[in-house]
């Protein structure tokens, strides 16, 4: 995520009740099925999972098996930084 920038989650679920957390940013929201719910994050710190664990999207419902493992890493770069990746993800004309 590019720090200062306003960044907007749609969060939905296909199953069953979720909640979306952001420890770093004390935010959650919770994802129902059928129902879009949005979230706007304004991260002001830069940082890593690796450099603090508080850096992550980490379901925060009790919804099932796989519940424990449902976390992935979040990273706060410059906005540099983040167009660069941006530039990354796109596809290669042909």
């Amino acid at each position: 995520m590019p720090i200062d920038q306003v960044v907007l989650f749609k969060v939905t679920s296909f199953d069953v009740i979720h909640s979306a957390w952001f420890p770093a940013f004390r935010m959650k929201i919770d994802a129902v099925p059928g129902i879009t719910t949005n979230m706007a994050i304004v991260p002001n710190l830069s940082g890593t999972m690796g450099e603090d664990p508080n850096f992550r999207l980490q379901c925060a419902e009790l919804c099932g098996t796989g519940h424990a493992i449902m976390s992935l890493p979040v990273r706060v770069v410059t906005e540099a930084e983040f167009d660069a990746w941006i530039d990354e993800q796109r596809p290669i004309s042909q």
